[in-house]
C-alpha cells in the first residue's frame, strides 16, 4: 500500500466537526505500507499505523472536540517494523503527543523514529513502555524537538514511558530545534 502526495484535511478548525484520523490501518494488520509526502490537518489523529514507512509528511493544525486524544502519529502495538523519518509533526494542543507508541494491543518493538521535527502534546513522544510487557528495539534518534508551543517541547516534557534500559532501546542525538542543545 502506498499513500503518497495527498492533502488530507477535515473541516476548518473552528467547525463543529473534525476528521478523526487522516490515515489509519483500521485492523492493524498492514505490514508493508508507505505513507510519504502527505499533508494532514484538522484531524484529531494524523496517522495511525503499526508497521511500514512513514516519511516526509507534514501533520499540523490538529482538530479537537471534547473527549478526543490528539495524536500526530500513533502506533498501538502492532507487529512489524515501523520507520518514521523526516516528518514534521506539530501538535498545538497540550495533550497526548506528536508521536505515540502505545501498548494497546501488543508490546511495542522494532521502531525507528529518526530525523523528524516534532512539537507539542502532553509529551512530544510516548516511547512504547506499557502494561503488556517490556518494549524493546525502540530507537529514537536525531530528532529536533521544537518549543514553538511549550517550553519543554510538550506541555510536560519531550518524552515519557521510554525504558532506556530495555534491549535495543536508544534515545540519542535528539536536540532542541532552536538551540541545537541535547534533549535528555
Amino acid at each position: 500500500v502506498r499513500i503518497v502526495r495527498n492533502i488530507i484535511r477535515g473541516p476548518a478548525p473552528d467547525a463543529e466537526q473534525r476528521l478523526i484520523c487522516g490515515i489509519k490501518d483500521m485492523y492493524g494488520d498492514v505490514d508493508d505500507v508507505t505513507i510519504a509526502r502527505n499533508e494532514i490537518r484538522y484531524a484529531s489523529t494524523g496517522i495511525q499505523v503499526g508497521a511500514g514507512r512513514v516519511r516526509g509528511n507534514y501533520l499540523h493544525d490538529f482538530g479537537l472536540r471534547e473527549g478526543d486524544h490528539i495524536n500526530g502519529l500513533t502506533s498501538n502495538g502492532a507487529y512489524g517494523r515501523l520507520v518514521v523519518r523526516r516528518n514534521t509533526i506539530l501538535n498545538q494542543f497540550p495533550q497526548t503527543d506528536a508521536v505515540g507508541l502505545f501498548q494497546d494491543f501488543g508490546v511495542e518493538s522494532d521502531r525507528l523514529i529518526t530525523d523528524n521535527l516534532l512539537a507539542g502534546g502532553g509529551y512530544v513522544i510516548y516511547g512504547g513502555q506499557g502494561h503488556l510487557g517490556r518494549s524493546h528495539d525502540i530507537v529514537i534518534t536525531d530528532n529536533r524537538i521544537s518549543q514553538i508551543f511549550y517550553r519543554r517541547g510538550g506541555r510536560y516534557g519531550p518524552i515519557a514511558h521510554f525504558d532506556h534500559r530495555a534491549p535495543g532501546n536508544a534515545f540519542r542525538g535528539n536536540v532542541w530545534d532552536a538551540s541545537g542543545r541535547r534533549v535528555h
